[in-house]
């Protein structure tokens, strides 16, 4: 059934089942007063595709499901299921080149020198 991530509550809150677990690195994150479930997972174990391809975007549809073996006992068991729809991107790479400006401040650097070598030779 791809991705699980297994919960439990504690006398302290919500905490992660790692028997019932099958994400790599689920975690519970605190943002503000909110709480979320973080985890990697590859495109195959998500049930993707390699991913857009040559494409810029894909969108491929999840689902969030709970109680999946109906032990809970509930007055609506159809509302277990919420859908999610995720649209990926190629990877863009945003790392900045810094061979130019290297460059450029060893060449300023150098003609400084210079400068000051021939300021120097002159008095």
């Amino acid at each position: 059934m791809g991705v699980q991530v297994g919960l439990y509550w504690t006398s302290s809150g919500w905490a992660i089942d790692e028997t019932k677990t099958t994400a790599h690195g689920a975690e519970i994150v605190s943002v503000g007063n909110k709480k979320y479930i973080a985890f990697a997972a590859k495109a195959s174990e998500l049930g993707m595709s390699a991913g857009p391809g040559d494409q810029n975007t894909g969108s491929y549809d999840f689902y969030l499901a709970v109680d999946t073996e109906d032990t809970v006992s509930e007055s609506n068991e159809n509302n277990n299921r919420y859908p999610v729809t995720i649209t990926a991107v190629k990877e863009v790479n945003t790392v900045p080149s810094f061979g130019l400006s290297l460059l450029s401040m060893s060449i300023s650097g150098l003609l400084a020198a210079i400068g000051i070598a021939l300021r120097q030779k002159e008095e």
